[in-house]
């Protein structure tokens, strides 16, 4: 039985760069030595089964965190994963991997990008 890793981003849309065409490239090097990766996301357009959007209901480019954080808790209760892997700052992620500078700062920094009510 394969492995199963899920690898959480904020939105699935290679055409923004960055992180999410980072995502994509260890999707495919993950799925290439045999595991089987899923990409959860809060926004974004895909018909690949690998990928699931999970607040695309939500109005906006973004979601809340809190509302991602809820999203994800429910989707990671309904479904069974090896590796947990996280580009946003998530307490129940096995690996949290910033974007760029200190853990610190990039978790001051992410958390400030989203409007929190």
């Amino acid at each position: 039985m394969k492995k199963k890793v899920a690898i959480i981003i904020e939105r699935a849309n290679t055409a923004l760069g960055g992180a999410e065409r980072s995502v994509f490239e260890l999707t495919t090097a993950l799925s290439g030595l045999g595991l089987e990766t899923h990409i959860l996301a809060a926004k974004g357009q895909t018909e690949a089964k690998n990928i699931h959007i999970l607040c695309g209901d939500r109005p906006g480019k973004r979601v809340c965190y809190f509302t991602f954080a809820k999203a994800l808790r429910k989707h990671l209760s309904e479904n069974q994963y090896s590796l947990i892997h996280s580009v946003l700052p998530f307490d129940f992620a096995d690996v949290y991997q910033p974007r760029g500078g200190t853990y610190a700062e990039s978790i001051l920094r992410n958390a400030a990008s989203y409007q929190n009510k």
